[in-house]
């Protein structure tokens, strides 16, 4: 067998390969097979190998054996993170003593140390699996030497995004947690790269465009496996990447998790935070259980897990990509009922094109050849027919990926409506939301309702409520709760609200108090004697820290909300048994989050506004001892958020909803700095390794611009029910 290239990478890279690259486009863009970097490998002396892995102490030694072995006929060596000299000596070293140098094509740093999922969604990812990023950080037992780490990590993380962009942005971030030591050894980073301009990977303001520049210099071949590795952001235009002027560079926010801990638990209505809640994605792929699509027993329903699996049971992936899946692509921000529309639509566009097959074919098959020659002598009815034969022949692998695009989604809109419904997680959504918007809940009755009911939703469903209840400011007063005698315990149980600015040191009253807070617990734990309650224990120690709240608090009390959603009464009836009858529209204008509302202040750049003292680092500037580094004063058009200590697609999501609702929109080419995650890695020089491929002509799927464009990136992306446990193991630890 031929093979014109051969890829190997390690884990790291395969998941960094994995969200934006199908077996399909590996191919056309030359490689026909591609291997784990610690799997069993045969011999294929006459093959160039293109690498592509995190320089760790195993991977080393695994090319060095590679070399001894004489495995492959040239090696093109791409590192995800900078080697260390240590490591490089190591690989000269045996490639002297193999004599292979010559075949050594190329070795490159290719500051690729982050995943992309999509065009404005991005993580990190440590090259060994580990703690999640928030327990590690909080966890009683972390150590210095631990914290540092940490924060290595995700500073090696984001340098390598702006490496890849060629921009030094401005950083902002909050002052006191480990947002800042991010930023503060970020800063340090740009500027010692900044020193030196011989070697500074921002010296042209360029993007890098991916260059795994394995350029053969000597025949002038491009050995390219090209321009589409992973990675990417659109190829910016000179408006971002000239950075003549200080306003056109990007703001860089980095948040911490711990100033707002109650997003990442909300049960959010729109389509992909859904099936993140229910399904858990993953690298952009899903596993759907399909008995979900049938309705359930209440003893079903108890062997449910949080991540929508019931047990032994067997599920079907699936992967969730918008390259070539409208109804992802368009509608994977949208309520769940506009994707029940959606899903309408595809099938009456799929079923006119049976009907048309059908009339074609049977405007064939309805008389013989002789019958047809014989009625048109001119073979005018033939050759029509041949071209219309023709053209649907060739659209039908288009039609039959729309179809497997539509039968995917039809089977995960099933499974959600069902579990929505047996769950009631619009119930619980629409209570959250009035604590988002700091409203009291609906009545103190629906909040006890959804606490206490056991019919409705799921132990853990419950428990996130009374977090985010627990969390949340309260607009009720002394004064209100002493004259109206409200409390959310029922009358016998304790007492009501306590002052709480004894305890946090901060102006914050919390909805809940402390005697509250107990009494759902003891309710919950009578109910559920299985319920690990500890993430409530770390909850009630969390709002003891001074200023604990604060920042929710006020962040809340300025959010501009169109208000909670609501259950409206029309019922989804498109005739498809897709759409499960009876299954209610689900149609939300949520309030705005607290991380969002940061980052639309900081992209203002107001003076006064409540961020202000934000710490503020531009690594461009020169920076004297005891003195304020200049500030920018116009606003910013283009951000990256950046959450430490993990993220969710809520906050995502509710980012986008917000540029949406601020920002005009034009249709066609745009000379405005967007900036696609999906495409800067996927615009990847074609010089990384051999086999070229010209990437230059490839459409662009979304031809709508906005004026203002914000990124989101976390070190990592959890669930729900992931970051429940998160804080269950530190309250397990208080």
């Amino acid at each position: 067998m031929y093979f014109k290239q051969i890829l190997i990478y390690d884990q790291l890279g395969r998941d960094i390969i994995s969200p934006l690259l199908t077996v399909k486009d590996l191919r056309m863009l030359g490689v026909t097979l591609h291997l784990m970097l610690n799997s069993p490998r045969e011999q294929i002396p006459d093959v160039p190998a293109v690498y592509f892995v995190y320089p760790s102490k195993d991977n080393i030694l695994s090319i060095c054996k590679d070399f001894e072995a004489g495995r492959y006929d040239s090696y093109y060596l791409n590192f995800i993170s900078p080697i260390s000299r240590e490591y490089l000596e190591e690989i000269a070293q045996t490639a002297l003593s193999e004599n292979c140098v010559h075949q050594i094509s190329k070795v490159f740093d290719q500051y690729t140390n982050f995943i992309c999922l999509e065009d404005d969604l991005f993580t990190l990812s440590a090259p060994n699996d580990g703690p999640s990023s928030f327990y590690a950080l909080n966890r009683s037992k972390a150590t210095e030497t631990d914290i540092e780490n940490i924060v290595r990590l995700i500073v090696d993380g984001l340098f390598s995004i702006f490496a890849t962009l060629g921009s030094v942005p401005i950083i902002r971030c909050p002052r006191g947690n480990a947002s800042e030591m991010v930023a503060s050894q970020l800063d340090s980073k740009f500027r010692d790269s900044l020193r030196d301009s011989r070697n500074s990977l921002f010296v042209n303001n360029t993007a890098r465009s991916y260059g795994i520049t394995l350029n053969d210099e000597s025949s002038g071949d491009r050995l390219g496996f090209n321009s589409s590795l992973p990675l990417g952001f659109k190829n910016r235009n000179s408006q971002i990447n000239s950075s003549s002027n200080l306003f056109q560079r990007p703001l860089l926010i980095i948040l911490d998790r711990s100033l707002d801990l109650a997003s990442p638990l909300h049960h959010e209505l729109s389509y992909q935070s859904l099936i993140h809640d229910i399904f858990n994605i993953h690298l952009n792929r899903i596993h759907v259980n399909l008995d979900l699509a049938k309705p359930m027993s209440n003893d079903e329903k108890s062997k449910v897990s949080g991540s929508g699996k019931k047990s032994n049971s067997k599920s079907i992936e699936y992967d969730l990509t918008g390259s070539c899946d409208r109804i992802w692509r368009d509608f994977r921000g949208a309520a769940f009922s506009d994707v029940a529309d959606a899903i309408h639509e595809e099938v009456t566009i799929l079923k006119d094109y049976d009907r048309h097959m059908s009339d074609l074919k049977s405007s064939l098959g309805g008389s013989t050849d002789v019958d047809i020659l014989a009625a048109s002598p001119t073979m005018t009815f033939l050759d029509d027919s041949t071209t219309k034969l023709t053209n649907a022949i060739n659209s039908l692998p288009q039609l039959m990926e729309r179809k497997r695009c539509l039968d995917m989604h039809t089977n995960i809109a099933t499974c959600l409506a069902n579990i929505i419904k047996d769950r009631q997680i619009h119930s619980f959504a629409e209570e959250e939301d009035h604590f988002f918007a700091k409203n009291n809940p609906s009545t103190e009755h629906s909040f006890n309702e959804l606490i206490s009911n056991p019919s409705i939703g799921t132990p853990e469903d419950k428990l996130r409520l009374l977090i985010i209840a627990a969390l949340a400011g309260t607009s009720r007063t002394s004064t209100n709760s002493s004259n109206s005698g409200s409390t959310i315990i029922p009358s016998g149980s304790s007492s009501a609200l306590n002052n709480f600015n004894s305890y946090t040191g901060s102006s914050v009253d919390f909805y809940l108090s402390d005697a509250e807070i107990d009494h759902f617990k003891t309710l919950l734990r009578n109910s559920y004697p299985n319920l690990d309650i500890s993430p409530v224990n770390y909850v009630q120690h969390f709002r003891r820290i001074p200023k604990a709240g604060q920042l929710a608090d006020n962040v809340m009390e300025n959010v501009k909300g169109t208000g909670s959603r609501s259950v409206l009464n029309k019922l989804v009836s498109h005739g498809s048994a897709i759409l499960l009858t009876g299954m209610r529209h689900l149609i939300g204008q949520k309030s705005y989050l607290p991380f969002t509302r940061i980052v639309s202040q900081l992209m203002e750049n107001k003076s006064g506004s409540e961020f202000e003292d934000y710490r503020y680092y531009d690594p461009k500037v020169y920076r004297r001892q005891d003195t304020n580094v200049p500030r920018v004063k116009q606003p910013f058009d283009e951000a990256f958020v950046f959450v430490v200590g993990g993220g969710s697609y809520v906050e995502y999501q509710n980012l986008l909803d917000w540029v949406k609702s601020t920002s005009s929109t034009t249709s066609g080419s745009s000379n405005t700095s967007s900036v696609s995650l999906t495409n800067s890695v996927n615009g990847m020089n074609s010089r990384s390794g051999p086999g070229g491929h010209d990437s230059s002509n490839s459409p662009i799927l979304n031809s709508t611009f906005y004026s203002k464009h914000v990124t989101y990136g976390c070190s990592d992306l959890v669930s729900p029910c992931e970051f429940l446990t998160e804080l269950g193991k530190l309250g397990k630890e208080l």
